[in-house]
């Protein structure tokens, strides 16, 4: 069924629901383009037709039914895809910067959730999360402070080099008068002492 939609032109419309439908067509829109986005050909043809950025924009403003699909959706476009890992990495960010609080939250949950897989990483840290992550850990609700602090170490086993920015990043905010932060700075640590023992290879995600 997702090749003959596809094939029927329906990715098109969807992607257009996304910009112009109201709340609950973009929420099934974003469904239904999660469920597209599980064959690699329609990977490709959903990001050309502009969907990143529009999903990326739902998470200002939309339910929390909306979010959870349009958070799937992202996963699934990414999915052995280079260029749809970079492109909505940089849109993620982007939000992080500039969206409500509660979008941050939401994105700071998708980059952590996106840096479970390994490859996902090294897109995630091309466009600049690791100072957005530390500052959610920072100034964040509690709840992104978490999430932060477990993308920041997901992060950090990409390679050496991403290990030692991050360690720097967290050894500065334990300096902070802030006890929440100190504790979530400590917990990344430790995080990141546990994966880059070598006993604990096998458990990395």
């Amino acid at each position: 069924n997702q090749e003959t939609i596809a094939a029927s032109g329906g990715i098109i419309p969807l992607v257009a629901l996304l910009k112009h439908g109201q709340s609950g067509a973009q929420e099934t829109a974003a469904g239904a383009i999660a469920k597209l986005g599980e064959s690699a050909t329609n990977r490709v043809s959903i990001a050309e037709e502009g969907a990143i950025p529009l999903l990326v924009a739902l998470f200002d403003g939309g339910s929390e039914d909306s979010m959870e699909q349009v958070e799937l959706a992202l996963q699934n476009l990414a999915i052995q895809n280079n260029k749809n890992q970079l492109a909505i990495a940089y849109r993620l960010v982007d939000k992080l910067k500039e969206g409500s609080i509660a979008a941050q939250e939401h994105v700071t949950r998708l980059i952590e959730t996106l840096a479970q897989d390994a490859e996902n990483r090294g897109a995630i840290a091309k466009a600049g999360a690791v100072p957005e992550l530390v500052r959610q850990l920072e100034q964040g609700s509690e709840k992104a402070m978490g999430m932060a602090a477990s993308g920041l170490a997901l992060i950090a086993l990409k390679s050496a080099e991403h290990q030692a920015t991050v360690t720097q990043e967290l050894v500065k905010l334990l300096a902070s008068k802030n006890e929440a932060v100190r504790q979530r700075a400590s917990e990344a640590l430790r995080k990141m002492a546990s994966d880059d023992n070598p006993k604990n290879a096998k458990k990395r995600p």
